[in-house]
């Protein structure tokens, strides 16, 4: 194949490419402007919440009073010593809330990061449909760089 002919392919290439880009840029907008907060199941809403009031400066002071409460009431005998040194009932509460805050934050933190994956996919798209908007001849190992991501 001649020079030209492989530059005439490339270009047609490249502006079948560009055409599949905004087609899905489209659909994007649209589909975004139809998206709705139901799309989230009840249980990744919880796990958000969750998340969200665990990771918060508030819940670590409201924490962090109750704790020194605790140990002080229990230190030094105010009220009848419920939990003494060396606190195993405040032990076992800690544990508690731990093992089920930990499942909370990594099912906020997997669908954070699904968000993430569809949000750096969308930006790779637009890169490259603005290289090719910019740079008409933009080369062929970008067309074959999107054909491999697209198959994948």
């Amino acid at each position: 194949m001649d020079d030209k002919a492989q530059k005439k392919q490339l270009r047609d290439t490249e502006a079948k490419m560009l055409k599949e880009l905004r087609a899905l840029r489209r659909q994007q907008r649209q589909n975004k402007s139809a998206a709705r907060p139901a799309d989230v199941s009840r249980g990744q809403n919880i796990a958000d919440q969750v998340a969200a009031t665990m990771g918060s400066w508030r819940f670590i002071i409201i924490q962090t009073s109750i704790l020194v409460v605790w140990v002080a009431l229990n230190v030094t005998g105010l009220v009848m010593r419920w939990d003494p040194y060396p606190f195993i009932l405040l032990n076992l509460a800690l544990s508690f809330q731990a093992a089920y805050a930990a499942p909370f934050i990594m099912m906020s933190q997997n669908r954070q990061q699904d968000i993430d994956r569809r949000q750096a996919e969308n930006d790779y798209r637009i890169n490259i449909k603005a290289e090719l908007e910019i740079e008409p001849d933009a080369g062929a190992n970008r067309v074959a760089a999107y054909q491999d991501r697209s198959n994948a």
